[in-house]
């Protein structure tokens, strides 16, 4: 298992998923939790994440 070490501070930041080959990818955004230390995990809607690639 692999630890990616963020600062709460860094959040929200998007995480991209791929399979071995790149040929499937999906685009998740890490937000702060909201009153509490923690995180939550949200998936960027395809079409907002094609917006997003074309911006990067």
């Amino acid at each position: 298992m692999k630890t990616i070490p963020l600062n709460i501070n860094d959040l929200p930041t998007l995480i991209e998923l791929s399979d071995k080959k790149g040929v499937r990818t999906k685009l998740y955004k890490l937000n702060p939790a909201g009153k509490k230390f923690g995180a939550s995990l949200n998936i960027v809607e395809p079409e907002m994440a094609k917006l997003l690639k074309d911006k990067i």
